[in-house]
Formats: structure tokens, C-alpha cells, sequence
């Protein structure tokens, strides 16, 4: 499995890139006649001393920003070394976030400038565009913008996993060609429904359509069973808290993969997007019964 096409990572990627919009201001700085006809005159209208003063400002709020980027990304580094799952989880997930980013940035960008070409609308093309870039300069906080190994993305899943983290070992599930047998299984479905862990229900739904036996337990397996289960489990898990809005990191990817840029939800997405209109009642159903059953545990 690629760094690309990796679970979607999601809530760890906001920590670590915090402070980035004013090295975006400064690095996409509009000229004056881009600026509309108000804000050009004020521009234009600036003595040269306050442009001097304007400059040296934003250039120590980019510098303080990146700092803070970095303080951030070694904070989570320094708890996941200690051994927090959580944090080693999220480690996880930034490393795989910027691992293609970290091998080529110019390859990284070509690349996505060329997906912006193929987009279907112009709103896409956009995002695409921008959300590439905005991905390429987060990365810079992640270990400096050195080469990241793929093993380093799977070493600190398989961490996070042994050392408990419900959502990680989901992932390990998926990466890895053993999949788990049903008594395994079973067990990782009674701890994810009573963890009331939003990342691991989110998770467990990006497992689900991989697995391909019975937990061997009717209750689990008919709960389970259902081509909307998957989305059921999603949306249930975003409801309880999981970053599923329009500008968080699992919306920013599946822009990036998927070319859904339309500044949905999650489900709004899955609604628009992944299911038949008519389905919609029946997911519905299914997520009630998602919550309800993990609101019972």
C-alpha cells in the first residue's frame, strides 16, 4: 500500500499544520491590479516606510508560524516516543500524509496540477491546486521535510496497535496481507463498540467491506451485514466527534484522491456521492441502529 492510498488521516494533520495561513498570505501575495479596486488604492496609497513596517510584520508572523508548526509536530513525535498510542497514531498518519510530498515536492505538485487539469468542474480544479500546495507546505514541519520511509508509516501504526489504539489497529488490518480470524475479530468488534472511541467506529467502517467472514456471532453479523454499513459506521463515528467537516483533514484527502471537492461533509459526500438517492432511507436506518446499539454498550 502506497503512502497515497493509505486510510485517511484525519485529525492529526490540523495539530501539526497550525499557523501555515500567513506563510500562504506572503507566498501567494497578490499584486496590487489583483486586489479589488478598493483594496488596490489602499495598497497603492501605502508610504514606502509602512510597507517596510507591513513586510517586516508578516515576515515575523510567518516565522513565528512556522515555529509553531514545527513545536507542534515535535510535541506529538516526543509523546508518541514515550508511548502514547494516540500520538503514535497520529504520527502515523502525518508521516503518511506528507510521504509522497517528502520524496518529490516538485513531483508531488506536477502531479496534482495535472489531476486539476482532468477535474470536472472548475471548483475542483481549485482546491485541488490549492489544497496540494497547502499539503506541500505542511509538510515542511514534518521532520524538517526529510524523506520519510514507508517504514516509518507502518512501524508507528503497528505501535499505535499494540499499544492498544482501537482506530490504528484497524488500519494494520488493512495494510497487512494476515487478516484477522473471527475470533480475533469478534473481539476487536465488542472493544471498538464499547470504546465510544469516534476514530475507531470511523476506522472499524473503512475495515468492514475487506473482511469477507463471520464473526461467528449472529448479533455482530447481521449488525455488520448490509452494503450501507460501512457509511453507517462513518457517519454514526462523525456524529460522535470525528473531524468529518468541510475543511478537515479526511474531506482535504478524498479532494486530493478522490476529486471530492465540493465543500461537503462527510456525509453530505457519502449522500451525494457514494449512494444511490433512493438508499437514502436506509442508511438512515442504519445509523440509528449504529448509534443506538453503541449508545447501549
Amino acid at each position: 500500500m502506497t503512502g497515497r492510498t493509505t486510510i485517511l488521516l484525519v485529525a492529526s494533520v490540523a495539530l501539526i499544520v497550525a499557523g501555515f495561513v500567513a506563510w500562504m498570505i506572503l507566498k501567494e501575495k497578490p499584486r496590487p491590479n489583483d486586489f479589488s479596486a478598493v483594496e488596490g488604492s489602499a495598497t497603492l496609497s501605502r508610504a514606502p516606510e509602512e510597507d517596510r513596517v507591513y513586510d517586516a510584520e508578516l515576515r515575523a508572523s510567518v516565522v513565528a508560524s512556522k515555529a509553531e508548526a514545527t513545536f507542534a509536530f515535535e510535541d506529538l513525535k516526543f509523546h508518541a516516543k514515550r508511548g502514547d498510542p494516540v500520538a503514535q497514531r497520529k504520527l502515523a498518519e502525518a508521516y503518511d500524509a506528507c510521504l509522497a510530498v517528502s520524496r518529490s515536492r516538485d513531483d508531488y505538485l506536477a502531479d496534482y496540477k495535472l489531476r486539476s487539469m482532468l477535474a470536472k468542474n472548475p471548483q475542483a480544479a481549485e482546491a485541488i491546486v490549492r489544497l496540494s500546495n497547502e499539503r506541500a507546505v505542511q509538510c515542511e514541519s514534518v521532520d524538517g521535510g526529510a524523506v520519510i520511509p514507508l517504514a516509518a508509516v507502518r512501524g508507528w501504526y503497528t505501535q499505535a496497535a499494540q499499544n492498544g489504539d482501537l482506530a490504528a489497529q484497524a488500519v494494520v488490518y488493512v495494510m497487512s496481507a494476515d487478516k484477522p480470524d473471527a475470533v480475533e475479530f469478534k473481539r476487536y468488534v465488542e472493544e471498538v463498540f464499547n470504546s465510544n472511541d469516534p476514530a475507531a467506529v470511523f476506522k472499524f467502517g473503512e475495515l468492514l467491506p475487506g473482511l469477507r467472514f463471520s464473526t461467528g456471532f449472529a448479533q455482530y453479523d447481521e449488525f455488520l451485514a448490509g452494503a450501507n454499513s460501512k457509511y453507517a459506521l462513518q457517519i454514526a463515528a462523525c456524529r460522535m466527534g470525528y473531524s468529518c467537516d468541510q475543511a478537515s483533514a479526511l474531506m482535504t484527502n478524498l479532494c486530493l484522491e478522490m476529486g471530492a471537492c465540493t465543500g461537503e461533509t462527510y456525509e453530505e459526500f457519502v449522500r451525494s456521492s457514494l449512494i444511490p438517492s433512493a438508499a437514502g432511507e436506509g442508511l438512515d436506518r442504519k445509523i440509528t441502529e449504529v448509534t443506538q446499539f453503541i449508545k447501549a454498550r
